[in-house]
């Protein structure tokens, strides 16, 4: 019996630790789980939809990026990737469908960052991406450029909203013409009326 009682006993604890360790991994998974905390523009932070976002002006339209997840001190790239149609299927694999402006960042000790990261049209695709009003792109963010669809999170799928047209030059300078044609007829409406005044 007292040998019985002991294996009993020593069976138990080999389970619970057995039980412990198959525990761990479940957990580090878990927590290793990255994601979007927040994102400007906020249509950005959600994987799987589509989104419109401002015309680039100058430069580039800023974006804000905040994630959560990665391994703690882990670096970090952006990345500005074709994705045609705005769906999962269209997501791409390598870094060949991407803009070469990656811009890097590194996680805090909780695995969380901030990246910030200038989106830029280009409808010839001469940078890597073909990204408009009407050809979809998304933003990768992760630390192994070579295997995206394996690596990193992707946000939304986004275009951009049309420019804002300026006015046509003919337009633009007829309108200060016309201001000094009116503005001279009425001076000299004003100064031919003086002159009758005093005739009289």
């Amino acid at each position: 019996m007292r040998r019985l009682s002991r294996f009993a006993r020593s069976s138990g604890v080999a389970l619970a630790a057995a039980a412990v360790l198959l525990m761990l991994p479940l957990a580090q998974g878990a927590s290793a789980a990255a994601s979007f905390s927040s994102t400007t523009p906020a249509g950005l932070a959600t994987p799987g939809t589509t989104t419109t976002i401002p015309y680039p002006s100058g430069s580039g339209t800023a974006v804000t990026l905040k994630v959560q997840g990665f391994p703690a001190t882990d670096p970090l790239e952006v990345l500005e990737c074709s994705d045609p149609g705005g769906t999962s299927g269209g997501l791409p694999t390598s870094s060949s469908t991407c803009e070469n402006l990656a811009q890097p960042a590194t996680t805090d000790g909780t695995g969380a960052a901030t990246l910030h990261y200038s989106v830029v049209v280009d409808s010839t695709g001469s940078g890597g991406a073909t990204c408009d009003t009407s050809d979809y792109c998304v933003l990768w963010v992760g630390d192994d450029t070579s295997n995206l669809s394996g690596s990193g999170i992707f946000s939304a799928a986004f275009v951009f909203s049309p420019p804002t047209q300026a006015p046509e030059a003919p337009f633009a300078i007829a309108l200060p013409v016309a201001g000094v044609l009116i503005g001279g007829g009425a001076l000299y409406l004003y100064v031919r009326r003086r002159r009758t005044v005093d005739a009289a």
